[in-house]
């Protein structure tokens, strides 16, 4: 694993683990446990970390919960509207195979703010279903918990928008994760009442 201090990943990452550690009155100690930072320096938005912080968060995190928790953090932080920009996001990616064939590079762009040692690749397979590529740049690896994140956060993304049997499967290899994303084919109906939304 990489441990240059070199800061790639934006602290926006961390708003949907912190407010759940702290919503179940976790102990902070130990999510900070080997962390060069503070809470208070997590918390703020516009500051960056290494990935080895990241992943040493992870990796503190891990003995106390499970896959579908990791999923949930990001979930919530969708929910609850601290995810604006990604709403957006989630709103060319899936909102219409249209505008992401158009935007899809310009999506990835944005992206790579919030990890800019991660480069995104898109392969439009059918009309509702897609191949994500998140491709870590050399000497650095993925914890699975990367893809869980980003699978809970899509997954709320979507019910916003309004996509139905929305699915995202995955494989994590030791710089790549491949996402598998679907969805059902969209009748008439559904975009007239997703344009009146």
């Amino acid at each position: 694993m990489q441990t240059s201090t070199k800061k790639e990943v934006s602290n926006r990452v961390m708003q949907g683990i912190v407010d759940s550690l702290i919503n179940i009155k976790f102990d902070m100690n130990i999510f900070l446990e080997g962390i060069p930072y503070d809470l208070e320096y997590l918390k703020n938005r516009h500051e960056r970390i290494e990935w080895w912080v990241y992943c040493k968060i992870i990796s503190n995190l891990r003995p106390y919960f499970t896959q579908t928790d990791f999923e949930m953090m990001n979930r919530h932080m969708v929910s609850q509207g601290k995810y604006f920009e990604g709403v957006l996001f989630g709103f060319f990616l899936f909102g219409s195979n249209r505008l992401a064939r158009l935007f899809h590079n310009q999506i990835w762009k944005l992206g790579e703010f919030t990890f800019s040692n991660i480069k995104r690749k898109t392969e439009f397979l059918e009309k509702n279903k897609m191949k994500i590529y998140a491709i870590l740049d050399e000497g650095y690896e993925f914890p699975v918990e990367f893809a869980y994140f980003t699978k809970g956060a899509w997954d709320e993304f979507t019910l916003i928008v309004g996509r139905k049997g929305f699915k995202v499967d995955f494989t994590v290899s030791k710089q790549l994760i491949t996402f598998i994303v679907a969805w059902d084919k969209e009748g008439f109906f559904f975009r007239i009442s997703r344009v009146i939304q």
